[in-house]
């Protein structure tokens, strides 16, 4: 069984010590995130996120075995995309650092992950959901055209751990 709850107030450590062991289980993967400990999800940000309710995590049998941030703030290359749907910031979802841990990969979390996502979108009237994706991280960018993003364009865009790199940027409309 796989539940998503919202990050509890003080669980910070956990969250933080679930990143670092991804970094740690992708380091020799083919399609790495370019995560780098307290650089990129930098621990504030991360501490910041559990504090104002917008980090999700994701229980497979009382593991935690994914996370994700869910809020309005994008990078300021999303303003260079052609969109779907004209929107106000607080109008749409972006969801960022989206991880489920490799031991659970193939069993549909990450699927679950998005889709709530989704739903928590619909439920709160927001008009799209948002992410942009490092352009080489195919099994990413086939999760989400699974569940019915459409690229909308392709972005240089700058990252404290990948610098200026490439992204695709997808959008869902509500």
């Amino acid at each position: 069984m796989f539940e998503i709850r919202q990050a509890k107030p003080g669980e910070y450590e956990l969250v933080r010590d679930f990143y670092y062991k991804m970094i740690d289980m992708v380091e020799d993967a083919e399609y790495h995130p370019g995560w780098i400990k307290n650089v990129y999800p930098e621990d504030a940000y991360l501490n910041e996120s559990v504090e104002k309710g917008t980090m999700y995590l994701g229980w497979a049998d009382g593991e935690l075995a994914g996370a994700m941030i869910m809020n309005h703030d994008y990078n300021e290359g999303y303003n260079n995309v052609s969109w779907g749907v004209d929107a106000k910031r607080e109008e749409i979802t972006v969801f960022h650092i989206l991880a489920i841990l490799p031991t659970f990969s193939g069993q549909g979390f990450g699927d679950a992950m998005v889709q709530f996502v989704i739903d928590h979108g619909r439920k709160i009237g927001q008009k799209a959901i948002r992410l942009d994706v490092l352009d080489y991280n195919v099994p990413a960018e086939r999760l989400y055209i699974k569940k019915g993003f459409q690229l909308r364009g392709e972005q240089s865009m700058y990252y404290e751990d990948t610098g200026w790199t490439g992204f695709r940027l997808y959008e869902y409309l509500l």
